[in-house]
Parts: C-alpha cells; sequence; structure tokens
C-alpha cells in the first residue's frame, strides 16, 4: 500500500512538473530596442556606400591646401552657404568622405 502510495505521488509529482515546462515567460530587454535602432542607422548609412567604403556620389575639392585650419573654414563656409538649396546633412556626409592634405 506504501508503495502504490509513493508512486502514485510520485506520478502526480512528475505531472505537476512537465505542466510547468510548458509554459514559458519572456521578459524584453530595453536594450534590444537600442541595439534595433542602431543597427538600422548603420545600414542606413552602408547602404549610402560602395564595396570600397566610400560614399556613393559625386566628390567636390574645393581647394588645395596643406593648412588643415583652412580646408576647415572653406568647409564650414560651403555648408553656411549652401544649407538654403541642399540639406546640410547631406552636404555634410558628402564632405566627410574629402581628403584634405595636411
Amino acid at each position: 500500500m506504501k508503495r502504490l502510495l509513493f508512486i502514485v505521488s510520485l506520478f502526480c509529482a512528475i505531472c505537476y512538473t512537465s505542466r510547468a515546462a510548458d509554459t514559458i515567460i519572456v521578459h524584453k530587454d530595453a536594450r534590444l530596442d537600442m541595439f534595433t535602432e542602431k543597427q538600422v542607422s548603420i545600414n542606413k548609412v552602408t547602404s549610402r556606400m560602395t564595396s570600397n567604403g566610400l560614399f556613393k556620389g559625386y566628390r567636390l575639392q574645393v581647394m588645395n591646401t596643406r593648412s588643415r585650419g583652412d580646408a576647415f573654414k572653406i568647409k564650414a563656409d560651403l555648408l553656411e552657404k549652401s544649407s538654403n538649396s541642399v540639406s546640410a546633412a547631406s552636404l555634410h556626409q558628402a564632405t566627410e568622405s574629402l581628403a584634405f592634405e595636411t
């Protein structure tokens, strides 16, 4: 009788734990949204780039100088003057690829 009671209680315990294993609770980590947004922005930038890492489009050499200060001054003037016709963000992205001689 004791063995039968032990076997029945063991069977009930196994059934109870197997039901608990069927339930899955997922807690979403807030950092996943942050990582997703970051990956989306990276994908947007890389979609505008070619296979060798340069931006698609045209390159414009405004001046050739050895003075880094002069180069950044001309770049700032160009960004300021062209903000009316072209968005400054798109022009800034285009001028990031310019290599100034130092």
